[in-house]
């Protein structure tokens, strides 16, 4: 039984990068491991690494354990466990109870269990089952570490965790000084706009900024993102069979499937494009965890980037506001990535949203959490 959880944990390792490569260098910012190594020493049960997201959390637990062979590591994204019971996750990995996997544990001083992106908790149905989950592991003997953006963290320990009593690491993002040390050490040229000169101090954003075919100084964040979109999701270096604009049009029904689902693993259909979908898996958008049987994506990164272009599609060829609303679905993710999205026009485009967000205040026919949503 065991296998299967480690095949899982070894899934999500596997998609986890803690480092940057560009020409042929590798770039790699240094966290500190020694609050990671303290959590022996604490008589908290809980460690909570925290940042925004695309920081390197991950990839700093990945560094840390992912080749731990001294005592048992697992690894599971908080959406594992929304499932109805403990029953129904543990069937997941097989035929077992897991009280009884904790059991066989019990001899050893030492066990972690890994929770990737635990702000996914907030928005899952059940969630209890992690609660439950979490009191069995600490039952036997486990401590647990979680990963989790900042700005869920208080609702998190209150509303999921039920505590106040745990460590908490946090990683911050690259400062502009550091930035530009890295420009002068590795030779590449950053952008002189400031708000994406900013963005870029996101290790995520970075690493897409040095992936482009082509960087220039003089590109904005609405030119970054098109970059990305073309270059790294789509692909339009690859045309063959029309390869870039089936990327484009499979991962956007992967993002919405997800969202609308309120699944994290998407499991394709019949009316799936599967070469398009292993073109995804291949340039590492998507990974395949066959102990789930689906595709999730990489980074949230991306799937935020996904919801992002898709808003931006619904918008350009809107109808009418209520039929641009009802085209990109009213879920948490889609509410989420609306809001990103319309921050990000008042830079790009001001008069065209502004009289966008006159007609959505003064309808009747919008629901009322877009009208919330665009008020905060």
């Amino acid at each position: 039984v065991f296998s299967h959880i480690k095949d899982h944990t070894n899934t999500i390792f596997k998609s986890l990068s803690s480092e940057i490569n560009y020409h042929n260098q590798t770039i790699k910012i240094s966290h500190s491991g020694t609050a990671l190594k303290s959590l022996w020493d604490s008589d908290k049960n809980f460690m909570i690494i925290h940042g925004d997201g695309g920081c390197g959390k991950s990839g700093l637990v990945k560094d840390m354990f992912e080749h731990t062979t001294e005592y048992p590591v697992m690894a599971f994204k908080a959406t594992d466990f929304d499932c109805s019971n403990i029953s129904e996750f543990s069937r997941k990995f097989g035929d077992y109870i897991w009280d009884d996997l904790l059991q066989s544990f019990d001899d050893s001083p030492r066990k972690l269990c890994i929770i990737d992106s635990a702000e996914k908790a907030l928005s899952m149905k059940y969630q209890d089952t992690l609660y439950d989950s979490i009191k069995a592991l600490l039952s036997h003997g486990w401590k647990i570490l979680f990963t989790i953006r900042s700005a869920y963290l208080d609702n998190f320990t209150k509303y999921v965790l039920r505590t106040d009593y745990f460590d908490e690491v946090y990683i911050p993002a690259l400062s502009v000084e550091m930035l530009s040390e890295l420009e002068q050490k590795f030779s590449f040229s950053l952008p002189v706009n400031p708000r994406l000169r900013e963005l870029l101090c996101n290790l995520f954003y970075f690493n897409l900024y040095l992936s482009q075919d082509r960087i220039s100084e003089s590109q904005t964040t609405a030119d970054f993102f098109e970059s990305i979109w073309q270059q790294v999701i789509c692909k339009v270096s690859v045309q063959t069979n029309s390869m870039h604009m089936r990327r484009g049009k499979m991962i956007c029904k992967i993002a919405q499937t997800i969202a609308n689902s309120g699944l994290f693993y998407y499991i394709p259909d019949d009316n799936a494009d599967w070469d398009a979908v292993t073109a995804l898996n291949e340039s590492e958008i998507l990974h395949l965890d066959n102990t789930m049987g689906g595709y999730f994506f990489a980074h949230d990164v991306y799937e935020e980037l996904v919801l992002r272009q898709i808003i931006s599609q619904e918008f350009s060829r809107k109808v009418s506001t209520s039929s641009f609303f009802s085209s990109i679905g009213d879920s948490l993710l889609a509410r989420k990535s609306f809001r990103i999205w319309l921050h990000n026009q008042f830079e790009f485009s001001y008069e065209k949203i502004e009289q966008f967000l006159s007609e959505v205040l003064q309808s009747t026919e919008i629901s009322p959490v877009w009208k919330d949503d665009i008020l905060i």
